[in-house]
């Protein structure tokens, strides 16, 4: 068999280097622009005078917005055009970034609605290059080292989203209000130049490599259809302009992965929607809705009740990140090793901690230290949760399954902050933390329990186990 029709077998090859070095450092520099602003975004809404329903909406307005674009990236991320809309997406973000550093100069009544539109835009950039992305990993790289993939461009960005936060904590804490703010927003979005040319070298399969049709389909067409092997053929080259739109995956003689069973992807879109989905979309539905629903209690508790200023607030970051960063590697072993859904439960029971350790430890100081721990747990629900997501899709319909799951999030994560912020009001900081620690557990953990014992049930085991999968 060929080289590229053994990427098909069961157990895929090591992920090539070059193809893994070129995701590495575009994680990496995607999470260094992004760390210089998003832990500071609440903090800058705060000094504007931002209310608890503005916090809400603060997180909410993003994910609002976020579904028509997500659902619209699933027909734009087709074979062969995956990377100009990843480059057209990170752009968006980015000159969000530079409009939020001219908020502050806005009208006093203006500004704190003008930054959560702002935010909120450049948002929907980041999540839909964000849901890009993944579909290029999943196309690039079978199934056995997807893990691995992840896990590695996970511990880039932690890495570099720990020191650009960290760096900014200091620089605004030591900078006049609100030119610090100005300032380090701007230069996060003046580095989207590094992003779009490490996007450019991102390799991009016509063909995933592990499409059932694939082999077929490049035999058929006599074009040379780039394999997760070999990166030069697209990396290497003069980037985008150099492809051509001859090269692109139904332009030029190529069809869609499957189209000699069902005609071309375009003229008859495919939603291979299992129960497995069905049920993976349940349970994830909970588990975000329990964890995001927290996420402004946070930002007003450790800001107003602890005292976090912008050191902290980056040094409460770090420690999340640090606890992510060594831990990465681990939970994907893990997954392999004991099944994906089993080691997500375990995530998610640490990741329910958090809210009630802060509750019980309420010091800055406490806080950062446990923060090594949960931030463990959050390396390990968004990998094994990515790792599922990805197993569960058919490769035929994975772009439009990841989108759906993304602008399912998105959905989540318009109702949740605003739930967090009324339980705010109702309960307190305090109230809604401890209230948070049970529904996660309860809710979030226990969907993924049960999903667990009736996939078992069902004989559907997890991606590395004894058993092959089977599709219900």
């Amino acid at each position: 068999m060929s080289g590229h029709g053994s990427c098909h077998e069961g157990e895929s090859p090591p992920p090539p280097t070059a193809d893994r070095r070129w995701f590495c450092l575009h994680a990496g520099a995607a999470a260094f622009s992004l760390g210089l602003v998003q832990t500071f975004v609440p903090m800058l809404a705060i000094r504007l005078g931002a209310s608890n329903p503005q916090l809400g909406l603060l997180s909410a307005l993003p994910n609002l917005l976020a579904i028509p674009a997500l659902l619209l990236s699933s027909r734009l991320f087709t074979a062969g055009r995956k990377r100009v809309w990843i480059r057209r997406a990170t752009l968006l973000a980015r000159t969000g970034f530079l409009l939020l550093a001219a908020v502050p100069g806005l009208p006093v009544p203006t500004r704190v609605g003008a930054l959560i539109l702002v935010w909120a835009l450049a948002m929907v950039g980041e999540g839909v290059a964000y849901t890009g992305i993944q579909g290029l990993v999943a196309d690039a790289f079978g199934p056995a080292s997807r893990g691995r993939v992840l896990a590695e461009r996970g511990r880039y960005a932690t890495l570099a989203g720990l020191g650009a936060g960290l760096l900014a904590g200091i620089l605004l804490d030591r900078l006049p209000v609100p030119a610090g703010y100005q300032g380090i927003f701007g230069a996060a979005g003046l580095l989207v130049a590094v992003e779009l040319w490490l996007i450019r070298r991102l390799p991009e399969p016509e063909v995933p490599v592990d499409d059932p049709g694939a082999a077929p389909v490049a035999a058929a067409s006599g074009a040379a259809v780039p394999s997760a092997a070999g990166p030069e053929a697209q990396g290497g080259g003069p980037g985008e302009g150099g492809r051509g739109e001859g090269g692109r995956a139904g332009s030029a003689g190529v069809p869609e992965p499957g189209a000699g069973r069902a005609g071309p992807g375009w003229a008859r879109p495919r939603w291979q929607v299992s129960g497995q989905v069905a049920r993976f979309f349940v349970a994830s539905a909970l588990l975000h809705l329990t964890w995001q629903s927290l996420w402004p209690v946070f930002n007003r508790y450790q800001i107003t009740d602890l005292g976090a200023n912008n050191t902290w607030v980056s040094l409460l970051n770090v420690t999340n990140s640090l606890g992510a960063a060594g831990t990465y590697n681990l939970w994907a072993r893990w997954g392999e090793r004991w099944g994906h859904r089993r080691m997500l439960v375990a995530a998610g029971c640490i990741l329910s901690l958090a809210p009630l350790t802060n509750v019980l430890f309420p010091s800055l100081p406490a806080v950062a230290a446990f923060n090594l721990i949960t931030g463990s747990s959050i390396a390990g629900v968004t990998l094994l949760v990515a790792a599922l997501l990805m197993e569960a899709a058919p490769a035929e319909s994975r772009s439009r399954v990841l989108a759906a799951h993304q602008a399912m999030v998105a959905a989540i994560g318009t109702v949740a902050p605003l739930l967090g912020a009324w339980l705010m009001d109702i309960l307190s900081a305090r109230g809604a933390l401890i209230l948070g620690f049970f529904l996660r557990l309860g809710l979030g953990v226990g969907a993924f329990v049960a999903l667990e014992w009736w996939e078992s049930r069902r004989a559907v085991t997890h991606l590395g186990g004894r058993k092959a999968a089977v599709r219900l």
